[in-house]
């Protein structure tokens, strides 16, 4: 007879353990154009939007076998620099100073 080891403390009751439901996004179409804004930016592959530090975005561009060419777009200056390329993730700090290539 195989016994598995409970992990449970006595006196416990089994309790089915439910996910909590996700909170519904709604997205206020009315004036949209007065909160968006578009880039110059050449028409290409791009795959990510991430926050940098204030007033600055990144963009990820896929580019044939080189993986991720990741753009720093400063919204002061209205125009991109090439800030990393080759990367495969991109993960930015909360505060939008760090990133992880």
């Amino acid at each position: 007879m195989d016994k598995k080891a409970s992990t449970k403390k006595p006196g416990e009751e089994d309790k089915e353990v439910k996910p909590k439901e996700p909170e519904p996004v709604t997205i206020d179409f009315n004036g949209i154009e007065r909160r968006t804004i578009a880039l110059p930016l050449p028409k290409a592959d791009y795959r990510l939007v991430l926050s940098g530090p204030s007033g600055t975005v990144f963009i990820g561009e896929q580019k044939s076998g080189n993986g991720l060419v990741l753009h720093k777009f400063t919204l002061e200056k209205r125009e991109a620099k090439e800030f990393i390329s080759g990367a495969s993730q991109i993960s930015v700090s909360g505060d939008g100073n760090k990133n992880v290539s």
